[in-house]
């Protein structure tokens, strides 16, 4: 019973430590993989867009070349927005 000669300061000390290792480890865990942190905020990617996200988030130089009607502007929009909510 360690826990009950510890004081409330002590005791929200360790609640904060956990709370922010979790939050250390999801952000790990979504900055190496955008296309699911994408299907957290509610997106439905299709396969080649989930390959477009994680290579544009993983190597420096990316470069797609796109057809007509492929949803370029529409992809563009997503990755904007898992940048923006990934923490750092």
């Amino acid at each position: 019973m360690a826990d009950d000669k510890l004081t409330m300061e002590q005791l929200e000390e360790r609640k904060t430590q956990k709370t922010m290792r979790t939050v250390a480890r999801r952000a790990s865990y979504y900055r190496e993989n955008p296309h699911r942190f994408a299907e957290v905020l509610g997106f439905h990617l299709k396969l080649f867009q989930k390959i477009l996200i994680y290579a544009m988030m993983h190597y420096d130089f990316f470069m797609f070349i796109a057809a007509r009607s492929t949803g370029k502007q529409n992809l563009e929009t997503k990755i904007m927005k898992i940048e923006n909510n990934l923490p750092t």
